[in-house]
């Protein structure tokens, strides 16, 4: 991979990490997405190139499958603020 593509891809990751820390103010989802975004753009590029039979076949990642695991984990680590309690505030 040539140093123009990385610059392409880090502008990209950067781009949707701050895109997802200004609409979820939350680093590690932002992350997240960041990651399943570059991931799914980077899959779509190298899929729009030119196979030529010198190159093994690479086995390919799937960003649906990627990003819903991804969301699914950080849901998971969010802090939950359901315990019940009420506050004592109206009596």
């Amino acid at each position: 991979m040539d140093v123009t593509r990385i610059h392409e891809y880090t502008d990209i990751y950067m781009e949707a990490y701050m895109r997802a820390l200004n609409k979820t103010h939350n680093a590690d989802l932002a992350v997240q997405v960041a990651m399943g975004v570059t991931f799914a753009v980077t899959n779509t590029l190298e899929a729009q190139k030119p196979k030529t039979e010198a190159q093994p076949q690479a086995q390919g990642i799937n960003p649906a499958a990627l990003l819903a695991a991804m969301f699914a984990n950080a849901v998971n680590q969010q802090p939950r603020d359901d315990t019940g309690n009420e506050s004592d505030d109206d009596e």
